[in-house]
C-alpha cells in the first residue's frame, strides 16, 4: 500500500514542468518583450515614441520567437508556448515575402531597365571615389546622393562622375545633412521639388525606352523621440505627391522607415513596391554600418511603382559613410 502511495506521488511529480517557477516566470518574462514587439508591428499606427523607434527593429524579434516556442514546448508551458507560437508565426509571415519574389522580380530586355543607385553620404563625409567607383561597376543610370554638400560635390566631380553620369540637379547642398543630388546618364525634364520637407528631395522626369518616368531623391527626417509628427508629415507629403503624379515613378533614398513602419506601408498606398520585398533578395538591411559589422535596419529603400518590374538588388558598403548603398534594375511599366 505504501509503495503504491509512493509510486503515484512520484508521477505526480513526473507530469509537472521541469524547471519549477523560476524557469516560467523567466519564460514569460522574454514571452513579454516577444509579445510586445509583435503587437506594435501589428497596430497600424506609429506615431509616438517610442513605437517609432522600437518597430524598425521588429525582424530581429523572428529568432527569439522561434526560440522561445521551442524552450516552451519542451518545457512544456503550453500556454506560454501557444503565445509564442502565434507571436513566431506572425513574424515569419512578415518576414517571409523578403525571401520570395514577387511576380514582378522578373527578367526582361536590358533596353527596357533602369539601373538606379542610391547612397547617403553622411554629412558628405563618404568616399567620392569609392562612390563613382561603384556607380562605374554597377553600370548605373541614376544615382541618388543624400546629405550632399558642396565639398562633396566637388570630391565626386573630380573623381569623374560628371562625366560619368553628366546630366544633375540638386537640392539645399550646403555644410549639413539637408542636401541631395540627383545624376543621370541622359535628360533629366521637370525638375521640381518637394515642398514642405526639412531636406531636398530634387525630382526630375527621363525616359526609358520611350517611357517617360519621374525619379525623385528621398530623404526624410527620421523619427527620433520629438520629431515623429514631423516625419509622418513629410512622409504624408511624399505621399501625397506621388499620388497625385500620373507618370510612373522610382522614389529612392533615405526614408528613415523601414517596412515594419505602418508610415511607411501607407506610403506605398497600393501603388508602389518595396524593390527588395519585390525582389526577394532578403531583408537588405543598410543602416547602421560602420564598416566593422553588418546594419541592423532597412531605411534605404528603392519604391517602384505599379507596372514596373524590378531585378538584381543589392546593398553595398560605402566607405565613410554609416549607410550601405543600394542598386537595383528597375524595369519600364508595361
Amino acid at each position: 500500500m505504501a509503495s503504491d502511495v509512493a509510486r503515484g506521488v512520484r508521477l505526480t511529480e513526473d507530469r509537472r514542468p521541469p524547471g519549477g517557477a523560476a524557469t516560467t516566470v523567466g519564460l514569460a518574462a522574454v514571452l513579454i518583450v516577444v509579445g510586445a514587439m509583435t503587437v506594435l508591428r501589428a497596430v497600424p499606427y506609429d506615431g509616438t515614441t517610442p513605437i517609432a523607434q522600437v518597430v524598425a527593429f521588429t525582424p530581429w524579434v523572428a529568432g527569439p520567437a522561434t526560440a522561445l516556442f521551442a524552450a516552451t514546448a519542451a518545457l512544456r508551458r503550453r500556454r506560454l508556448a501557444l503565445v509564442a507560437a502565434v507571436c513566431a508565426l506572425t513574424q515569419v509571415v512578415w518576414i517571409a515575402p523578403f525571401f520570395t519574389p514577387g511576380s514582378a522580380a522578373a527578367p526582361s530586355r536590358a533596353a527596357d531597365g533602369l539601373r538606379v543607385m542610391s547612397v547617403n553620404a553622411l554629412y558628405g563625409r563618404a568616399d567620392a571615389a569609392a562612390i563613382v567607383r561603384a556607380a562605374r561597376a554597377e553600370q548605373v543610370d541614376v544615382l541618388a546622393v543624400q546629405e550632399l554638400t558642396g565639398a562633396l560635390r566637388a570630391r565626386l566631380r573630380a573623381a569623374g562622375l560628371d562625366d560619368l553620369l553628366p546630366h544633375q540637379i540638386e537640392a539645399e547642398v550646403g555644410t549639413g545633412a539637408a542636401g541631395s543630388g540627383l545624376w543621370a546618364d541622359r535628360d533629366l525634364a521637370d525638375p521640381e521639388l518637394v515642398r514642405g520637407v526639412a531636406f531636398g528631395m530634387p525630382s526630375a522626369v527621363l525616359e526609358v525606352a520611350g517611357t517617360p518616368i519621374r525619379v525623385t531623391v528621398v530623404h526624410t527626417v527620421p523619427p527620433s523621440p520629438g520629431n515623429v509628427s514631423r516625419w509622418r508629415a513629410e512622409m504624408s507629403e511624399l505621399r501625397r505627391r506621388a499620388g497625385a503624379e500620373p507618370t510612373p515613378q522610382i522614389l529612392l533614398g533615405d526614408f528613415n522607415a523601414t517596412y515594419d513602419h505602418a508610415t511607411f506601408r501607407t506610403l506605398l498606398d497600393g501603388r508602389f513596391r518595396d524593390a527588395a520585398r519585390t525582389a526577394g533578395r532578403g531583408l537588405g538591411f543598410t543602416w547602421r554600418y560602420d564598416n566593422r559589422g553588418m546594419a541592423v535596419v532597412a531605411i534605404d529603400h528603392i519604391l517602384i511603382d505599379r507596372g514596373a518590374g524590378v531585378r538584381d538588388v543589392a546593398t553595398f558598403t560605402v566607405p565613410g559613410s554609416d549607410h550601405r548603398g543600394i542598386v537595383a534594375t528597375v524595369l519600364r511599366p508595361t
